[in-house]
This record gives structure tokens, C-alpha cells and sequence, in this order.
């Protein structure tokens, strides 16, 4: 089973990095800003080294996230989310 190309479009959209300029490619994009505007709650499912990109693109607002990682780095993220 192969995602149509339009489901693939909003997977990571341009995103410009608060007080840098710099321009980014972020996972959930718009979609994820559309939700959290109308004030609901959403399910991101992630990879680690997805996440430091995420932070940067969204508000943690309404986000329940699932990240796969061994339970020796779970602490580190944790603490990460925590600064979030």
C-alpha cells in the first residue's frame, strides 16, 4: 500500500526557525497548526530524529506524541519535553 502523493504533502512543510531566519522542512506542517488552532487535541507519532524539528515547528498545546526509542534514551527525552 503506497501514500498518495497528496497525503505526503503537508508531511513536512517549510517552517521558519523563531529568532534565526532559518527555513526548515518540519513534520505535520500545516495540519498539525490547523488542530491546535481550533483549539483539539492530536496523536503525532514521530521519529526520534524527528523531534528536535518538531519542537522547533509546533506549540506542545493539545499534542500527544508517541516516539520509539530504547528505554535508555527515554530520561533524555523526557527532559527535553519537559524544557518544551
Amino acid at each position: 500500500m503506497s501514500i498518495p502523493e497528496e497525503s505526503m504533502k503537508d508531511r513536512f512543510s517549510p517552517v521558519v526557525v523563531p529568532c534565526t531566519g532559518r527555513v526548515i522542512n518540519a513534520p505535520g506542517g500545516p495540519v498539525i497548526r490547523k488542530i491546535q488552532a481550533a483549539g483539539k487535541g492530536v496523536m503525532v507519532d514521530l521519529q526520534l530524529d524527528e523531534l528536535e524539528t518538531f519542537i522547533v515547528a509546533t506549540r506542545p498545546e493539545g499534542l500527544y506524541l508517541c516516539i520509539a526509542a530504547p528505554e535508555s534514551l527515554q530520561p533524555e527525552i523526557l527532559k527535553r519535553l519537559e524544557k518544551w
